[in-house]
């Protein structure tokens, strides 16, 4: 994200909550975490998750029982379907 640097004014979208912050602010933030959120820096982590940690991560079905999505929508009448989560580990 360095080259936005050469480009003003320069903005980047906090991965939270989407809104624009000037890369000046930014720029120290990013140079200090491994993930960063300009909204809330307080939320950014020096270095990744590892394993270990996912693991004894929150139970994530847990997390979405009760929510749903859309399924459909026709004539009026919305369809709606159980949100499932699915992990997929990338190697």
């Amino acid at each position: 994200m360095k080259y936005k640097g050469d480009y003003w004014p320069s903005y980047l979208a906090d991965p939270e909550e989407y809104t624009w912050h000037p890369l000046e602010y930014c720029a120290t933030l990013l140079d200090k975490y491994h993930y960063a959120t300009f909204s809330h820096p307080e939320h950014s982590l020096t270095s990744p998750i590892t394993e270990d940690e996912s693991e004894r991560g929150e139970n994530l079905d847990a997390l979405v029982e009760g929510v749903k999505s859309i399924q459909s929508v026709r004539e009026n009448v919305v369809s709606l379907r159980p949100v499932m989560v699915r992990l997929i580990r990338l190697v």
